[in-house]
């Protein structure tokens, strides 16, 4: 019997975020997908909550393709389903998103009218599941900091861009990947400081081998930013992770005289933010939200730089 193969597999990769991916799922059965076959590929990575029960009731709507994968690590969960995938198109998203009906077939006609492009990335809005906590609505930088929870849209309409589509919402010609796989050091491992930057060295591994990005507007879906990421703990180590990506692509940042295994410069940029937070700190934290962001930032990007000169020292 002969079996076609999917036009699409979306891939979703959960950890302990029972409640968060049953209502993603709930809302999937909503989407228009009359025109293509397809298959949703949900990678349980060594969960130990309610996530089988939950699979086990969209079972019988979704075409979901359970998979395991109880080392802990989004990437490694994420090739799994690579390795299981057999649609023409594969579709990475998240367990925590609000995608328009219209969100797949998006992505399914753009393929069909960029016949030459391998990577397509749709437009992710930011939204707050409830109201940002007083203090950060008043600082000045909410809009600036909840951007960075995956807003993606680098034009106003579809076309061509330099700018890496995000991990919640991207779609790549199967046929384009050849060996290429997620960077199993990379992403979310359930530590603290991670590295988050596994999305990215995906994407940037396939431009390298020529493939280009194209913006679908209307491949839309919004991310949901839970009240617990807003407090000021969690939007630092936020900003920490995004210093130590940024110190794994940007090797000539802060260049010159290094002390204790980085950049002088660095160091000095640290100390300077360091005793502005300090001497802001009586007043409040809407008044040093966005400096101790800044100095969390640094502090990521120091980190790494000294973590990756450690390492290079090692392998000589």
């Amino acid at each position: 019997m002969n079996i076609k193969r999917p036009d699409i597999s979306l891939i979703i990769t959960t950890h302990n975020r029972a409640a968060l991916l049953d209502a993603t799922l709930a809302r999937f059965a909503n989407l228009d997908t009359r025109d293509f076959r397809w298959e949703l590929i949900v990678v349980d990575n060594g969960c130990t909550d309610d996530t089988q029960a939950v699979l086990d009731r969209h079972s019988q709507v979704l075409p979901l393709v359970r998979l395991n994968e109880p080392r802990p690590g989004k990437t490694r969960a994420q090739n799994r389903a690579l390795d299981a995938a057999h649609g023409a198109l594969i579709v990475l998203s998240d367990d925590d998103v609000v995608a328009d009906v219209g969100w797949l077939d998006a992505f399914y006609r753009a393929a069909e009218r960029w016949p030459d492009i391998s990577i397509f990335g749709g437009q992710i809005d930011p939204v707050l599941e409830k109201p940002a906590p007083d203090w950060l609505s008043k600082s000045g930088a909410q809009e600036q900091l909840v951007r960075r929870f995956s807003y993606y849209r680098p034009r106003a309409d579809e076309g061509h861009t330099d700018i890496y589509p995000l991990g919640p919402n991207t779609a790549i010609r199967f046929a384009s990947l050849h060996d290429i796989r997620f960077d199993e050091t990379l992403g979310p491992d359930g530590t603290s400081q991670y590295v988050s930057s596994g999305d990215t060295a995906f994407i940037k591994a396939l431009v390298d081998q020529g493939e280009s990005i194209v913006f679908v507007p209307d491949a839309r879906i919004d991310h949901v930013v839970r009240p617990a990421q807003l407090e000021l703990r969690s939007l630092n180590q936020r900003a920490f992770r995004r210093g130590m990506k940024n110190a794994v692509f940007d090797t000539q940042r802060y260049r010159g005289l290094s002390v204790c295994g980085a950049p002088l410069r660095l160091w000095a940029s640290v100390l300077r933010l360091r005793l502005r937070v300090l001497l802001r700190y009586p007043l409040g934290k809407q008044y040093r939200v966005a400096l101790e962001n800044r100095l969390a930032f640094r502090r990521g990007f120091l980190h790494q730089r000294r973590l990756s000169n450690r390492r290079s020292r090692a392998g000589d």
